[in-house]
Order: structure tokens, then sequence, then C-alpha cells
């Protein structure tokens, strides 16, 4: 999941700009794990993840899938 994990970051990270410019690193860690599929979401939500480089980390752990194909 590797790059796919970081591509979508960094296109969730380019929407949440241009939705909010201010958001705090809380929310934007909230809306990214919110907008990953369900499977993916429940490992993530149960882990203390304070900024989106800690998510994209955790989310270039879990085994690869389909999900970003």
């Amino acid at each position: 999941m590797g790059d796919d994990a970081q591509r979508y970051v960094r296109r969730k990270m380019e929407i949440l700009r241009h939705i909010d410019s201010q958001m705090s690193e809380a929310r934007k860690v909230q809306e990214l794990i919110r907008g990953l599929p369900y499977e993916i979401q429940v490992p993530m939500v149960l882990q203390t993840l304070n900024t989106c480089d800690e998510s994209l980390r955790k989310l270039r752990k879990l085994p690869d899938t389909h999900f970003f194909s």
C-alpha cells in the first residue's frame, strides 16, 4: 500500500486545504481516516495518531490490499 497510501494522503490533504486552510492537525487526521474503507478505518481508529505523517506511516505498515487500486 506504500505508494498508494502516500498518494491518497497527498490528494486528501490538497482537498482539505481547499475546504479549510486553518484546519487543525487533529481534524485532518480524522478526515484522512474517515475517507478510508471501513476495513482500514478500524485499525487506524484504534491507534493514537496525532499527525498526518503518523497516519501515513501507519497506512504504509498495513498489509497490501486492493483498496487503493
